[in-house]
């Protein structure tokens, strides 16, 4: 084995703890001593030791573009021992990098949770940078590298009908960009040679991605510095020019020009209220658009999170997720909200979730506060779900979660329709709600 396949195989075993823990051990299960071995002093294979305690076959730099470019290539991570009959779902991780640094070897611990069950395949693929290839180059990379996946489906046990994408950040911009534009040509690129393949997938698991880039900058965060369309920036390194000047190809850059037109895959969003690259208010917009068209689509809300969204709760998270939509096991999430543990949160968003602009610094906002006589937090939860602006929540705009199933009737304790915010405020605190808890575990669906 390479000693770079090997470097990642190490890499993954001090993620996942095994190589600290033979440190601290000595001796393994049937006398397998793995610290020695790895560091090289006994004569066995190092890499195959490793590889079967995490039950991992990595298939490194597979190239899926008919040529020897640095990154038309991907990884292919196999469970050594299956768990399940029949061909495997696969979920197919896309590097994020800001569009400029994305490594498809680099985030391989992203994935290999789902892998070490024995129950899904995985793959992490590459594509040329901005600073190599103009949009939409990286699109076409992404999407030729599902297409050869999807034509060698069979050779490597992978069920082509079961596919997933995941992504963050930059990377989940491209995975919801593959998974709401198949087919449509003027985004399909001709990379590669299996162009008669299709590159649908079957759901998409956004981690914050961005999904209009001419609504970025009037929805940051305030505690954020950052201005989307400037010289520079990410985004104008990707489309080559201030967005007036690349007007078209920053329409081809934003997801939702495609997802009225397109076959739209099921959808999982994960995102913080905190993030300073990406606002949440860019989640949003995706929600809204595919909610219109009637697709499925359950949005996480991390109350405090913020670009970095990742660890063993979103492992959790991401697993029941494909469970269920990829194997037929447990029950659908729905949208829900959590907080983080030990993570403080930023100054709150000057703009409101459901819309608005972000105010000066100093300057008084919408409802005539100043900076620092921010809404409190209970203001803010309210303030998202009154869709109307009325100042109160409504039966049809309460949160869908399920511990608010039936809840409505019984703290609109005056019988008008909607729940002012002393009444929304009972109602948060006594269902139980992670957001005012603080759990970092999302509760499990009934049934699970």
């Amino acid at each position: 084995m390479p000693k770079r396949r090997f470097d990642i195989l190490l890499a993954l075993a001090g993620v996942f703890g095994l190589h600290g823990m033979a440190c601290a051990q000595g001796d393994l299960a049937d006398g397998v001593d793995l610290s020695r071995q790895v560091s090289g002093i006994e004569a066995v294979d190092p890499e195959e030791q490793v590889s079967v305690l995490l039950n991992l076959d990595l298939r490194r730099d597979l190239l899926y573009a008919n040529d020897r470019a640095p990154h038309h290539r991907l990884s292919l991570l196999l469970p050594r021992t299956r768990s399940v009959e029949g061909a495997l779902p696969l979920v197919i991780w896309i590097d994020g990098g800001g569009w400029t640094g994305g490594d498809h070897a680099a985030r391989l611990d992203r994935v290999v949770p789902l892998v070490r069950t024995g129950r899904f395949a995985a793959a992490s693929i590459g594509y040329r940078p901005a600073a190599e290839a103009a949009w939409p180059a990286q699109i076409h990379d992404c999407k030729a590298a599902i297409r050869w996946l999807r034509a060698n489906a069979e050779e490597f046990g992978l069920d082509p009908d079961r596919f997933a994408l995941m992504g963050s950040g930059a990377g989940a911009h491209l995975a919801t960009l593959v998974g709401t534009t198949p087919g449509i040509e003027m985004i399909r690129g001709r990379v590669g040679r299996h162009l008669d393949v299709e590159e649908h997938v079957h759901c998409v698991i956004d981690f914050g991605g961005p999904t209009d880039f001419l609504q970025m900058d009037e929805h940051m965060h305030e505690a954020s510095d950052l201005t989307h369309d400037a010289p520079g920036s990410m985004e104008v390194r990707l489309v080559g020019g201030d967005f007036a000047q690349q007007a078209g190809r920053v329409r081809l850059a934003n997801p939702l020009n495609f997802v009225p037109i397109g076959t739209n895959p099921d959808f999982l969003i994960i995102h913080g209220m905190d993030d300073l690259v990406v606002p949440f208010h860019q989640s949003l917009l995706l929600k809204e658009a595919l909610e219109d068209r009637g697709d499925e689509v359950v949005l996480v809300t991390v109350t405090n999170g913020r670009e970095d969204l990742e660890g063993p709760i979103f492992d959790e998270l991401v697993m029941r997720y494909l469970e269920e939509r990829l194997h037929g096991v447990g029950e659908p999430l729905e949208d829900f909200e959590i907080t983080l543990e030990g993570q403080r949160p930023l100054r709150p968003q000057g703009a409101r979730p459901g819309g608005g602009t972000r105010p000066p610094r100093g300057a008084p906002d919408g409802d005539g506060r100043t900076e620092g006589e921010r809404p409190s937090r209970m203001e803010q939860l309210l303030q998202r779900y009154d869709r109307d602006g009325d100042g109160q929540v409504t039966e049809g705009e309460m949160p869908r979660g399920r511990e608010y199933r039936g809840a409505f009737e019984r703290f609109d304790e005056n019988g008008d329709g909607g729940l002012d915010l002393e009444e929304f405020t009972r109602l948060i605190e006594e269902s139980g709600s992670r957001t005012e808890r603080g759990g970092g575990r999302p509760e499990r669906p009934e049934g699970s």
